[in-house]
């Protein structure tokens, strides 16, 4: 029969792992066993640890002050008891009267590593709850050295755990990561509650980390377990969190969690807990429902301002700050300039605070700032806090880890985007609207492949989430890479001007802010970059979003009659955004918009080519939205070449391997960069054969890379016919028939493996199959193939990239942006991976496209650019459109619904 000691001893460790029921039946088990006064109070001391982890912290109180009452107690159990009152007046908020039991605990447990241990733990998590990072840390890590000292591992990992909360704070993603998974291998097989409290952990370093959707599943599963479990304390910081998971993007959803949590923690008496629940419902009323420009009502005003004072009160001075900039950013919104920065001022955070919170500070800055009419202290306040949290991304090494940390830039880039076109400084907006789509592509990517099984998932056997968790690779970079750069070092607008007038091409480069949308026109026969204000995004908006499904729709196969009112409606609905988007913008050369009634203003005196006749190339830059439009189907750029780099740097990159830096994908460069001059100049090209493809000698377009040098003309393509749709295997060999070099792919043929052993062999690669496109992951956008999807993952895997890449599948141009990542689908994954040119669509691929495909390939044969050639198709099918109804004949439609992504000439 066990003793009531061991009985005690065994309770404790059972109550330590979590597993409550059966150590309170431990406990009732040693009070039945008439224990000494000293064990009778450490039972009564222990049953409030349980009670307190269940909820009832009140109640754990009382039981702990009538022990401490009891007479005859020795010095060490006095010592252990107020270790365990210290403990249950951390969960009632009384930090106050918790700190001097726990030191009292602490001198009276020196010699008592175990015991000293808890009460560290203890008191480490009451320094972090009062902002204390600094004792925090040294409460944390001396607990877990007095863990270990007990041979206590379970202990030594909750301290790991609690330490690595804290530099999960100090925003030491790599720090927090490896302490949080080296804690988890010995706490999660310990039962679902202490799993939970390692999801919960983990999830909010994927909110630090900007990773929302990762996280949401690890915390409503945590909220599970602990609803199951009873543990309702937990269960509400779980409910919390998930409250701030959707504060991100859905408040109305995020709304109910923290009004939850509130309530729960208000029931297990958690003062603090509430008081933390409110001022994330207070936050959430703030932002409202009219997003993040519109303004907040009195009641929300009211009810911050309580809370605030609340938080002040109650000793949490960051949380304070916290939700006195989301007043003063609300303020400013609804006008009240005077209001938000007189609440500002009470704001600045502490020089060790945060980054999150330090760029948060000159975010609201820069808002108010605007408001009061001050843009150019906008755009310093701006540019400051994206700074800060470039600096703080570029301490690491992964892509899709600095990708995901943008959210925290988000609304700098709206603001600072903002003030640069109310300034109608062009050269400010031309650089704000780059650093929109900046990141990604500067960043070099980071195998993230090897932790997929890529294998299962084309059988389904997984979903689109990795294996592996999220930030399990995660590294920082290593010493010697440099400092940070700052935001904003300057756009080269002198150089880029160079290389437009090089190449003959003008950029226009569009820009949202929260109300409108903008673009920047750079001509380099029209002198310097010039702003050019659209007008209000969300009518466009509307239109954008109805063409995907026009085109859809325009490549099924249909009745001649249905057939031609679909045409007829796709035509309108492209002059009605080109009359939007590209009317404006006085580019010479091309008319745009619906004819001669159309408000639009087709040629300009500003355009492009004074002298030169036509717009003859553009360079797009965009948001995701408007940059896989189908811009060689717009009216008046049919026999343009349009290319859609990702970025201006991308762009000019590109161009400066075509000016004579070797040639990317393998292509050597044949001349240099020279004067600008006509495209005879260049020369028209090989003959090619009869046919469609015979439109590029007639256009006149020259080898890639136009008027002052091209590249050298693929020497071999590898193309791929995918199962399950029509001509798929004709279009293939047709096109394979044009090169002097080609391998195909067809039937059983086509798998996954085969695909990556082409890629790799080949400078062209052709793939025609059925497409898709992940909007939630679009690295596991593919194309199908026997075996299954060849996903964007697979890019990663290939020891050589093709130069030009044609994706004749379906919606595989189309791109998304998730949480401010400039995330991509396959088109962008190939240019990631360093291919010159993706040429995709951003809808359905018509059956009848082969023949166009085909006659692209026999342009690239010559060396003649994607974008070039396409231009050249489309004015020839242009010239054979006219007709009474303007019909265009087959074929037309599919050639200009191609794009260039990257570089095109």
């Amino acid at each position: 029969m066990l003793s009531t000691q061991e009985l005690l001893d065994r309770a404790v460790g059972h109550a330590n792992a979590g597993r409550l029921g059966t150590a309170s039946r431990l406990l009732d088990l040693a009070a039945a066993r008439d224990p000494d006064v000293d064990q009778a109070a450490l039972v009564v001391g222990t049953r409030a640890y349980v009670l307190a982890a269940r909820g009832e912290a009140a109640t754990a109180a009382q039981l702990c002050r009538d022990a401490l009452a009891t007479p005859g107690l020795s010095s060490r159990t006095t010592a252990v008891l107020a270790g365990q009152l210290g403990l249950v007046l951390i969960h009632l908020g009384d930090f106050a009267e918790a700190a001097p039991m726990l030191d009292v605990a602490a001198r009276g447990l020196d010699h008592e590593p175990g015991r000293l241990a808890n009460v560290l733990l203890n008191r480490g998590m009451l320094a972090d709850e009062s902002e204390d990072l600094a004792l925090a840390e040294a409460c944390f890590s001396r607990a877990a050295d007095a863990f270990r000292r007990a041979g206590n591992d379970v202990g030594a990992a909750k301290a790991q755990h609690n330490a690595a909360l804290v530099l999960l704070a100090r925003g030491d993603l790599v720090g927090a990561q490896r302490e949080m998974a080296e804690a988890r291998a010995v706490l999660a097989p310990l039962g679902p509650e202490l799993a939970a409290t390692c999801d919960l952990a983990h999830a909010e370093l994927l909110l630090f980390a900007g990773m929302p959707r990762e996280a949401v599943g690890l915390l409503e599963g945590a909220a599970t377990a602990y609803g199951r479990a009873r543990w309702r304390r937990q269960q509400a910081e779980a409910e919390l969190s998930i409250a701030k998971t959707y504060r991100l993007y859905d408040v109305e959803r995020a709304l109910p969690y923290a009004r939850a949590a509130a309530r729960r923690f208000a029931r297990v008496g958690d003062a603090v807990g509430n008081l933390r629940a409110q001022a994330a419902i207070a936050r959430l009323e703030l932002a409202g429902t009219a997003g993040p420009s519109g303004p907040p009502t009195r009641t929300a005003l009211r009810h911050a301002v309580e809370v605030r004072d609340a938080l002040a009160a109650g000793g949490l001075r960051d949380s304070a700050r916290q939700l006195a900039r989301y007043q003063a950013s609300a303020l400013a919104r609804g006008g009240d300039v005077a209001g938000a920065r007189a609440r500002l001022a009470t704001a600045r955070p502490r020089a060790n605070e945060s980054v999150v919170d330090r760029a948060h500070y000159q975010e609201v800055s820069a808002e108010v700032a605007a408001a009061a009419g001050h843009h150019r202290t906008a755009l310093r306040r701006a540019r400051a806090g994206m700074d800060l949290v470039k600096a703080w991304q570029e301490r690491y090494e992964d892509v899709d880890l600095r990708t995901s940390m943008s959210v925290h830039r988000l609304r700098l880039l709206v603001t600072g985007t903002t003030s640069a076109v109310a300034l109608g400084d062009a050269e400010a907006v031309l650089a704000w609207s780059e650093l929109t789509r900046g990141l990604v592509s500067r960043a070099t990517p980071v195998q993230r492949s090897a932790e997929l099984d890529l294998a299962a998932a084309r059988r389904g056997e997984t979903t689109d989430r990795p294996l592996a968790a999220p930030g399990s690779d995660w590294r920082e970079r290593s010493p010697w890479s440099g400092p940070a750069s700052q935001v904003g070092g300057g756009l080269d607008v002198a150089g880029l001007t160079a290389t437009l007038a090089a190449q003959e091409a003008v950029l226009v480069s569009y820009l949202r802010t929260d109300q409108e949308i903008a673009a920047v026109v750079l001509d380099p026969a029209a002198g310097g970059p010039r702003l050019v204000r659209l007008g209000a995004w969300s009518p466009i908006a509307a239109d954008v979003s109805a063409l995907l499904a026009d085109l859809d729709m325009a490549a099924a196969r249909l009745r001649p009659a249905m057939a031609g009112a679909v045409q007829a409606s796709l035509r309108r609905r492209l002059a009605t955004i080109a009359d939007a988007l590209l009317a404006p913008l006085g580019l010479e050369g091309a008319s745009f918009g619906r004819g001669p009634g159309s408000r639009g203003r087709g040629l300009g005196s500003r355009g492009l080519g004074r002298g030169r006749g036509r717009l003859r190339r553009l360079v797009v830059t965009a948001p995701p939205a408007v940059s896989s439009l189908p811009w060689n189907l717009m009216p008046g750029l049919e026999s343009v070449a349009v290319s859609v780099p990702e970025t201006l740097e991308d762009w000019l990159r590109r161009a400066r391997v075509w000016a004579g830096a070797g040639a990317d994908g393998g292509g050597g460069v044949v001349g240099g960069v020279g004067a600008a001059g006509s495209a005879a100049e260049a020369g028209a090209g090989a003959a090619s054969a009869a046919g469609v493809g015979a439109a590029a000698v007639s256009a006149g377009i020259g080898p890639a890379g136009g008027p002052a040098g091209s590249l050298a003309p693929p020497a071999s393509a590898g193309l791929v016919a995918g199962p399950n749709l029509a001509d798929a295997a004709a279009e293939v060999e047709a096109c394979a028939a044009v090169w002097p070099v080609a391998q195909t792919l067809t039937g059983d043929g086509a798998t996954a493996a085969a695909v990556t052993a082409l890629a790799d062999s080949h400078e062209v690669l052709h793939i025609a199959a059925h497409g898709r496109h992940t909007a939630d992951n679009p690295l596991f956008s593919g194309f199908e193939l026997v075996d299954g999807p060849w996903f964007g993952y697979d890019i990663e895997l290939l020891a050589h990239v093709p130069r030009y890449v044609v994706l004749s599948s379906c919606e595989l141009g189309r791109s998304s942006a998730v949480w401010g990542q400039e995330t991509v689908g396959m088109a962008r994954a190939w240019l990631h991976a360093g291919a010159r040119c993706v040429v995709a669509a951003p809808a359905r691929v018509p059956d009848s496209a082969g023949e166009l495909v085909v006659a692209l390939h026999r342009a690239l044969t010559d060396g003649i650019g994607p974008a070039d050639a396409l231009a050249a198709l489309g004015a020839t099918s242009g010239a054979r459109s006219a007709g009474p109804d303007g019909a265009r004949p087959p074929g037309a439609s599919p050639a200009a619904a191609l794009v260039c992504f990257g570089n095109g000439w």
